[in-house]
């Protein structure tokens, strides 16, 4: 077992076990998330989705509301639908995430967003063919950003139905200041 997984007491799958798809994934971040608060330095906001939510077919991208807290330093908050307040211009680690339930056929997005636009760069789209996938997906984007600038999580799918969606969470975390 790696050292930082001994550490940080860190579940460890071995090769006898079974994948267990977005369990095991909300598990894993869990863990880390919980592992990285006690190492957090500087300004930093974790927030999470508690309850499982639709997403409709269509070609609208939704920001997702964001209604738990997994940690929160001093100076650092949040406006309507969970979305962090960069409290000071720096530039900073941003992580999005989320779970889509299997579908066969469309696309599935997940994108991070400034002030209710997406942010270039951040955004990963899947296409899946014709065997229903579940999609477990992750966005990490470093910028710079200025003070007050609203930070979201944004999905859209074309599976040609209703999808159920879990484990979204968002992190902002500043990695170093700007002048």
């Amino acid at each position: 077992m790696p050292t930082l997984t001994s550490q940080y007491k860190l579940p460890a799958p071995t090769l006898t076990e079974a994948a267990d798809g977005p369990d095991g994934f909300s598990k894993l971040a869990n863990a880390i998330e919980t592992a990285l608060i006690a190492e957090r330095k500087g300004l930093g906001i974790s927030r999470y989705r508690i309850n499982d939510f639709n997403v409709a077919n269509g070609a609208t991208v939704i920001d997702v509301t964001l209604d738990g807290l997994i940690y929160q330093s001093a100076g650092i908050t949040w406006a309507a639908g969970g979305k962090p307040i960069i409290p000071t211009l720096g530039r900073y680690l941003v992580r999005g995430s989320l779970s889509y339930a299997p579908a066969a056929g469309g696309e599935r997005l997940i994108a991070l967003s400034q002030n209710g636009a997406s942010i270039a760069g951040a955004s990963f789209i899947q296409s899946y063919s014709t065997a229903a996938h579940s999609a477990v997906m992750e966005v990490v984007f470093i910028g710079s950003f200025a003070a007050n600038a609203q930070i979201g999580l944004q999905t859209w799918q074309s599976s040609g139905k209703t999808l159920l969606c879990s484990d979204a969470r968002l992190s902002v975390d500043r990695i170093a200041d700007l002048k």
